[in-house]
């Protein structure tokens, strides 16, 4: 008896600092205490480790429950080559507890490791930035979305202002009153000459006891990126301003088609009967000439407003929608005395798929809002001969048709703030619709050249449909 020594084991088993470690100062007590062969902390009753002691003679095997509440199953197996005797058992029976008390420690620290661990793991894997401050809103502990965002590392980053290390200024810091459990705000970022927008969440975390201790206050911090969701919004807000429009253009069209009707009708009547030697025959003409330009007016607000079914799509040969086109306004620009000149090829197809009415009502809007800036050019100049020039080209994602015109006054040109045509608009909007690029390029002394980028059949996407329009 005197050889076990209780307080020598009790005394090592404190210093374990893992379960690992536990396991091994219990072997190397017990070897030397009661001269065991063996001894493991298991999880299990049946540990794979004692298969082969059980196949060798004069084997005893004691089980020992060390009734924790974390692992119920946690036993204590002592291996040694002949039988246990009552002094040795009633040894471990007295070692046991102290045992169950380390491991049950241990096990606390490993969970709570693990939990730590998760934890960690998880607040990096979020992919808002998130930071942890203190009251002073000096950063704590950072994910690594917010490293990211920054040019900071880990290390340097902890201890600074977190609105100053991510936003670049400290200003929210002031906004912030001390009493406030829950924050929001909206700030930018310039980060190679791009403007970010971050929407910011400052929410208080430390515990309700501690609340009146601003030491122990914390925060958890949100930069919530809405740079994509702004634009959305924009775009949205642009969308809803082009649908007022066209009700409300829908409505003056319809208004003033009559009355305008009735208008040209009289001042057509008084034309035919009045001699052109008349002193009020010029009269009478600019008055045509101005309701002429209502009705283009009011055709294309119906033209922007009018709702057309885009599912109805067939292949289509971009030359037979510019004939098509020049016919529609051929009257329009002999009249004024414009030259449209289309240089077709007869060995080539230029094949797109669309809407054949919607496209050529496209490509008739750029061919007139042509045409009434030319007919300005030749008023003032009698010598000016006004030409559009149209020219279709296949490239390797589709065909490219480019509509010329001469104007002299390319240099003042900006076809969304002229006021002269809606034309352009309209468009615009028909091309998108059919996933065409329309890009206009006014060159000085040169012209304008409207260049309408279209998609092979084979390359558009198939269209989305839903059950509303915006």
């Amino acid at each position: 008896m005197s050889t076990l020594n209780i307080y020598s084991v009790l005394s090592d088993l404190q210093q374990a600092q893992n379960i690992n470690s536990l396991e091994n100062l219990i072997q190397q007590n017990l070897k030397h205490q009661i001269k065991s062969l063996n001894s493991y902390i298991s999880f299990s009753a049946n540990d794979p480790r004692l298969i082969n002691f059980t196949k060798l003679k004069n084997i005893e095997i004691l089980k020992i429950d060390l009734n924790l509440v974390l692992a119920p199953e946690a036993y204590l197996f002592i291996i040694k080559n002949k039988k246990f005797n009552k002094t040795e058992i009633k040894f471990l029976n007295k070692i046991t507890k102290t045992i169950s008390i380390n491991l049950d420690r241990l096990l606390k620290i490993e969970r709570n490791e693990n939990l730590k661990l998760q934890w960690d793991s998880t607040f990096d894997a979020i992919s808002t930035p998130l930071c942890l401050t203190d009251a002073k809103f000096s950063i704590l502990r950072t994910n690594k979305s917010f490293l990211d965002k920054t040019n900071y590392n880990n290390k340097n980053i902890i201890a600074s202002n977190a609105f100053k290390s991510f936003l670049g200024s400290e200003e929210i810091s002031f906004k912030i009153d001390k009493n406030q459990s829950h924050f929001t705000a909206f700030a930018n970022k310039k980060n190679n000459n791009i403007t970010y927008n971050y929407e910011v969440h400052c929410q208080l975390i430390s515990q309700p006891q501690q609340t009146s201790r601003i030491k122990n206050k914390q925060y958890l911090i949100m930069f919530r990126d809405i740079t994509e969701q702004k634009k959305m919004e924009k775009q949205i807000f642009e969308s809803a301003k082009m649908a007022e429009l066209g009700t409300i253009g829908s409505s003056i069209a319809h208004e003033l088609n009559n009355p305008l009707a009735g208008m040209l009708s009289f001042i057509q009547l008084i034309k035919m009967d009045l001699e052109k030697t008349s002193p009020i025959y010029e009269d009478i003409i600019e008055m045509e000439t101005a309701t002429l330009k209502c009705k283009d007016i009011v055709e294309n607000l119906l033209g922007f407003s009018r709702k057309h079914n885009l599912e109805e799509q067939e292949t289509l040969d971009l030359r037979n929608i510019v004939n098509q086109s020049i016919k529609i306004n051929e009257l329009k620009t002999k009249a004024k005395g414009i030259k449209v000149i289309f240089s077709e090829s007869t060995n080539d197809t230029f094949l797109t798929k669309g809407n054949k009415n919607l496209l050529t009502q496209a490509l008739g809007h750029l061919i007139q809002e042509a045409s009434i800036s030319l007919s300005e050019n030749m008023a003032v100049n009698p010598q000016f001969q006004g030409t559009i020039k149209i020219k279709i080209t296949n490239e390797e994602n589709g065909p490219i048709l480019k509509v010329n015109d001469n104007r002299i006054t390319a240099d003042k040109y900006d076809p969304f703030q002229s006021g002269k045509s809606l034309g352009v608009t309209v468009a615009y909007k028909i091309l998108k619709d059919h996933q065409a690029i329309l890009e206009l390029i006014s060159q000085p002394n040169i012209g304008v050249q409207a260049k309408l980028t279209f998609k092979r059949p084979d390359l558009l996407q198939e269209r989305q449909v839903f059950d509303g329009e915006i």
